[in-house]
């Protein structure tokens, strides 16, 4: 977690670059990883189906980094709760 703003600071300094993109979706994925275990009782299928569209995202930054960061934004922009 302590982590995330500087992966966040090197992907707005360099979001053309597939190592900056890379790095911060690894960064995200130790988070998500480190969260999932911490919650083992969560085994809903929504959950599922978004650590798939995340890895997805995280993924797609090898083929295009413009594409991945999208996104990753598309879907931060989903999980955003209701006012």
């Amino acid at each position: 977690m302590t982590f995330l703003p500087f992966t966040t600071t090197v992907l707005a300094d360099y979001p053309s670059t597939r190592t900056a993109v890379g790095v911060y979706w690894v960064n995200l994925l130790l988070l998500g990883l480190w969260l999932g275990a911490s919650d083992c009782a969560s085994s809903d299928a929504g959950s599922l189906v978004g650590q798939a569209l995340y890895g997805t995202a995280a993924f797609l930054c090898l083929v295009s980094t413009t594409a991945s960061i999208v996104l990753e934004r598309f879907l931060l922009h989903d999980d955003a709760p209701a006012p």
